[in-house]
């Protein structure tokens, strides 16, 4: 690597690449570079998170501002935003107020935020956008194995003779794991994507290709479970050792048959019998999903199906995440159901106090989805994130977003910002120094590269500021080093860490995530399954670009990449824009339950006939006004598919 070079992590997804951040003059970035060596990610890494470190310099909010009564924005110095914070902080507890931390910061920082949410505030109204994607997998993975994290790596794929692929694009969305994927074919293994409609991954990647039915996973894969237990593909001594393999093994054995998978998956059963054996033959298999199939009203009993398929095959788990540091801001209790120590108990709690001294409130608060639309609260600190392109039901949230009080803590000029009443600079990912924890459990130190917006303020030195106006203690936070010594000490997981070895040496570290237990668990068919009608003969389906993420904040603020993808499309069956006399780039008129929406249109012959598939990056195409409050009820992820 170059002596002009910072190594530092990606600004995007979870695979939490390493990335070398090339200096010119002043600290400006002019290049970047993979990072040859490094230790877990190997030297893979894709082409959007090559360019995002060029969103730095584009859109950024640059000053605190609050709104005035007719609208306009007043500037503020940084000692008024804590006297005036500090105010309407006191004034604000329990289910007044809630706090939506962020997957595109430091640890740190978020746990420093919700540190001040619940002793200050009194309050576990504490969420992230985890619970918009990976929400049902964190459930799944809690009640089977006892954890809150993928049990296995990314690279357990190149040691796989048998890939299955399930509502998720790695090709497009993680080309890390993608290119470690190629070089397990390499080496002979079959890869089976299973989607509900043909994307890159099943194109490019795989061997054996699936376009089921939307909505219909969960029929899919316990009817998968129940042919390998009946063609005698499951060793059933090692099954017996399972929590609850008897009564699993009947439950199938009665309920799922291959024609269900043709009637309701519309999956022909030639293909369904060659999944069978290749799963059932596979001596190292490896399981991958992504939103495809949590973003469901069953979300959560369909991974955990997917579990309980990963265990009677012993096969190895890698559930990718969506964010950098998603894992992470679950991890130091991000969460209305979770302290750092643990899932809300007694013993949790009692545990949390004594580690730092101070108190905090007993009962599980709301969700994201609670206090942005359901359930509103009067303040909201939202730190970045961009609720009013991301969340479901978007005339409902925008509604809410316009009664709170937003405090809107973000680096760029976004669509939230149009609903905040006090509008603060955060730095950038790699304008910190902290630490991330990717999807596969990895703690990575993150060096602050260079310093594009002077006056942004991170959240950890935020709170702090306001905790000393208000004359509080515990928020004596003037080095990351410090909140991260306290994270590895509340948090079970990351207790064993090696401090020195992290921050100075740049030694990455695996949380524990050695499964506590493994339970085989009879999860519930859906109560009733997407269907079309006269009415609303389609279904529509939200796809991330190749060339875009999340909700655009970064990648649309990257020349290159809006070069490469500009606009919003709605993609078609060639078959169904015939029918409905449509031509490439005509417009039409989408409407749901909830909304109406006008998308320039685009043939599509990967796209099946009734399904309609669009992006949610772009903000003059809020894509989401379309969705439905429909939820999991168990991990309140909407159903945005």
């Amino acid at each position: 690597m170059s002596r002009t070079a910072v190594k530092s992590t990606c600004l995007l997804c979870g695979c939490g690449c390493k990335l070398g951040y090339l200096l010119g003059q002043n600290g400006v970035i002019t290049g970047c570079q993979i990072v040859a060596g490094s230790p877990k990610t190997g030297y893979e890494s894709c082409f959007k998170g090559m360019v995002a470190w060029k969103s730095i310099y584009r859109n950024r909010i640059k000053k605190p501002y609050e709104r005035r009564e007719n609208g306009e924005l007043k500037e503020l110095s940084w000692s008024q935003v804590i006297d005036k914070l500090a105010s309407l902080l006191r004034d604000y507890r329990e289910d007044e107020i809630a706090f939506e931390a962020s997957g595109e910061i430091a640890n740190e920082d978020n746990y420093v935020i919700q540190k001040f949410a619940r002793t200050v505030n009194w309050t576990n109204n504490i969420d992230t956008c985890a619970r918009l994607c990976h929400a049902s997998t964190l459930l799944a993975f809690e009640k089977t194995l006892g954890i809150t994290v993928m049990p296995d790596k990314m690279n357990d794929v190149l040691n796989a003779d048998l890939i299955f692929i399930i509502g998720s694009n790695p090709y497009s969305n993680y080309p890390a794991l993608s290119v470690k994927m190629i070089i397990a074919k390499r080496k002979g293994a079959n890869r089976i994507s299973v989607q509900t409609a043909s994307n890159e991954t099943s194109r490019k990647l795989a061997d054996v290709r699936v376009a089921r039915e939307p909505g219909s996973e969960f029929i899919f894969i316990s009817t998968l479970v129940a042919e390998l237990i009946r063609r005698g593909y499951v060793d059933e001594s090692t099954c017996s050792k399972i929590e609850g393999w008897k009564a699993f093994k009947k439950h199938h054995l009665d309920n799922y048959y291959v024609p269900m998978v043709t009637r309701l998956c519309q999956v022909d059963p030639e293909i369904f019998d060659e999944i069978v054996k290749l799963v059932g033959e596979s001596k190292s298999l490896v399981i991958t999903h992504g939103m495809g199939i949590t973003q469901s009203g069953i979300g959560t009993d369909t991974i955990i199906a997917l579990v309980d398929l990963a265990l009677i095959k012993n096969a190895k788990l890698v559930s990718m995440r969506g964010k950098i540091n998603i894992q992470g801001a679950g991890d130091v209790g991000c969460s209305p159901n979770h302290y750092p120590t643990g899932r809300i108990s007694k013993k949790t709690r009692k545990e949390y106090e004594q580690l730092i001294g101070l108190q905090v409130p007993a009962s599980p608060g709301k969700t994201v989805i609670d206090f942005l639309i359901r359930k509103p609260v009067d303040l909201v600190y939202i730190c970045g994130t961009n609720p009013a392109v991301s969340m479901p039901y978007l005339e409902e949230t925008h509604k809410v977003l316009k009664r709170s009080i937003i405090i809107y803590h973000h680096p760029f000029w976004t669509k939230t910002t149009e609903f905040a009443d006090i509008i603060l600079p955060l730095p950038t990912l790699i304008e910190t120094e902290g630490t991330i924890t990717n999807a596969e459990g990895l703690v990575r130190k993150v060096e602050k590269v260079t310093t594009v917006v002077k006056s942004a303020l991170r959240p950890m030195h935020l709170f702090s500021k306001i905790a000393k106006k208000i004359g509080l203690k515990g928020f004596n936070y003037s080095d990351p080093l410090n909140v991260f010594g306290e994270i590895c000490k509340v948090q079970p997981r990351y207790r064993h860490i090696d401090i020195d070895q992290l921050w100075f040496k740049d030694v990455d570290a695996y949380v524990d995530k050695k499964p506590r237990f493994r339970k085989l668990l009879i999860a519930s068919p859906p109560a009733k399954y997407i269907r079309r009608s006269i009415e609303y003969p389609f279904i529509l389906r939200t796809a991330r670009s190749p060339y875009h993420f999340c909700a655009g904040d970064v990648t649309r603020n990257v020349e290159e990449l809006m070069k490469r993808e500009p606009e919003n499309l709605l993609y078609m069956n060639p078959h169904d824009m015939i029918s409905l006399g449509l031509q490439d780039n005509d417009k039409a008129r989408v409407t749901s339950i909830t909304g109406s929406l006008i998308f320039k249109v685009k043939s599509n012959p990967h796209v099946p006939s009734g399904i309609l598939i669009t992006r949610f990056h772009f903000e003059d195409s809020l894509v989401n006004k379309l969705t439905p409050l429909e939820l999991d009820e168990e991990s309140r992820t909407p159903s945005y598919k």
